[in-house]
């Protein structure tokens, strides 16, 4: 029925079940596996086929609202001061006296 090269390919396939579909000894076994495979891959290909539309189709569900005249409790706005650094540590790292990594590197490496 099959080439000698396409049944020992099927047979040493390690697609899951392929391989049983001709190494099973039971004619029905072998039937069941191959409609087992065949099922199978169908239902891979249409799920790969339904995703492709969904995909291609970009669907995008935005929902927006406007509420007017809405009353904003005070302070509306509120601004922090967070200043990441201090002014000493500012002013010494403007004037090129802050420790550099480099520096940091080399007395943390030469430290026992």
């Amino acid at each position: 029925m099959l080439p000698e090269t396409a049944r020992i390919f099927l047979e040493t396939s390690s697609i899951r079940g392929v391989g049983k579909v001709f190494k099973t000894q039971s004619p029905l076994l072998s039937r069941m596996w191959g409609i087992f495979v065949l099922g199978s891959t169908s239902f891979l290909f249409y799920s790969v086929f339904k995703i492709t539309l969904d995909y291609l189709q970009y669907d995008v569900n935005i929902q927006t609202y406007q509420e007017i005249d809405d009353e904003t409790p005070f302070p509306a706005v509120s601004i922090c001061n967070n200043q990441p650094f201090s002014v000493n540590a500012y002013q010494r790292w403007s004037n090129n006296k802050a420790c550099r990594r480099r520096s940091l590197t080399s007395t943390f490496a030469s430290k026992p």
